[in-house]
């Protein structure tokens, strides 16, 4: 999409969002989504921050502001934003990953390592059902690479 197209589109989202009632999570997110493709990402974290003030912790609008700052290159930022994921969430695991993620691209290897290993740990103290998931052999994979590409393994 074109910056010109996208910021059209950016200002239609942002006249849905204020006839939408009651707010519409999907709105922020596409709003945001457009405003980011118009490279307006300040304006696209703080649409995104004003809906997570309207609608409460919801995970998928979180997760599109993490992304965003991850893209825009606010790191630390968007670990601030997983640690308060990781204080709420009722199951960590992914949220540790997407931790040492980050920390990873902040050169703090030491605690991308604990951190997936707090992973690890996580889905080992899964009942077995869950544990056997195919998404969280897919995790654990995902852990295992990232273990051995920081030397950890």
């Amino acid at each position: 999409m074109k910056a010109a197209s996208a910021a059209a589109a950016a200002d239609d989202f942002a006249a849905a969002r204020a006839h939408s009632s009651p707010p519409d999570p999907g709105l922020f997110i596409k709003h945001a989504r457009a405003l980011h493709a118009a490279r307006r990402d300040d304006e696209a974290i703080r649409t995104l921050d004003d809906g997570l003030a309207k609608l409460g912790p919801l995970i998928t609008p979180t997760q599109e502001a993490i992304d965003l700052e991850d893209t825009a290159g606010r790191i630390e930022s968007a670990l601030v934003r997983v640690e308060k994921m990781i204080e709420s969430a009722p199951r960590k695991e992914r949220w540790l990953v997407r931790r040492a993620t980050l920390l990873e691209k902040l050169a703090r290897p030491r605690k991308a390592r604990e951190s997936l290993i707090a992973a690890r740990s996580a889905i080992e103290a899964l009942p077995a059902e869950r544990r056997a998931s195919a998404a969280m052999a897919e995790l654990s994979a995902q852990i295992d690479g990232a273990l051995t590409r920081l030397g950890a393994r």
